[in-house]
């Protein structure tokens, strides 16, 4: 599962256009924090529970008062999408709180330098590849 995360492909939607991660985080000056409710715990689960899941992400995210935007990822050879939310503003803690809130095992940060996968349960972090 990590190769697949690795291989990801990670975008931002800023006004319908496809941004990365990286040069959103350069534009703004800030580190972004990728959160999705899709498939919880790594386990597939049908397109109504995921909308539904990502629905209520959006809800508490917006209860927050932070800037956002729609996010997807998809893995570099495979046409498969799952939908989340790029949070501007948010510490790493409390981006992975709401990504174990909504049973996902890692989340995405991205700087301007990088762009990580940062597991849910501890600090640990992995150097993601950007397509």
């Amino acid at each position: 599962m990590i190769d697949e995360w690795r291989k990801a492909v990670v975008r931002v939607l800023v006004d319908d256009v496809e941004v990365p991660p990286r040069t959103l985080a350069s534009s703004l000056s800030s580190v972004l924090h990728i959160v999705s409710a899709w498939n919880p715990n790594a386990i597939g689960v049908s397109q109504h529970e995921n909308d539904r899941a990502s629905t209520t992400l959006l809800e508490e995210i917006r209860s927050r008062s932070v800037r956002y935007f729609p996010a997807y990822g998809r893995g570099y050879s495979s046409q498969y999408e799952e939908h989340g939310w790029c949070v501007v503003g948010m510490e790493r803690g409390e981006a992975q709180t709401l990504g174990r809130d909504f049973s996902q095992i890692a989340i995405y940060e991205a700087s301007s330098e990088e762009l990580l996968i940062v597991w849910c349960d501890d600090e640990t972090t992995e150097v993601s590849l950007e397509h």
